[in-house]
C-alpha cells in the first residue's frame, strides 16, 4: 500500500491508495512520486499559505520614540 497526500480545507492529509492507482496517477500526471518513499502527492493541491510579511502602516508613535531616545 501507498500514501496519497491530498490537501483537504487547505490541511494535508494521508490516505492509503493502490500501488497500481498511484502509478496510473503519476502517468496521468495528476501526482507526483517523492524519491525514496512510497507517498505520492496530488499535483493540483493548493496549501493554504499565511502571508507573515508585516503590514504597511503598523508602526506606533511609542515605537519611533523609543528608537529616537535609544539614539541619544
Amino acid at each position: 500500500m501507498s500514501i496519497l497526500m491530498k490537501n483537504i480545507g487547505g490541511y494535508r492529509r494521508a490516505h492509503y491508495i493502490i500501488q497500481d492507482d498511484a502509478d496510473k496517477m503519476v502517468a496521468e500526471g495528476t501526482a507526483t512520486k517523492h524519491p525514496g518513499y512510497d507517498i505520492y502527492e496530488e499535483q493540483d493541491a493548493e496549501y493554504a499559505v499565511k502571508v507573515m510579511a508585516p503590514k504597511r502602516g503598523t508602526r506606533k508613535k511609542a515605537d519611533d520614540q523609543e528608537a529616537t531616545e535609544s539614539e541619544a
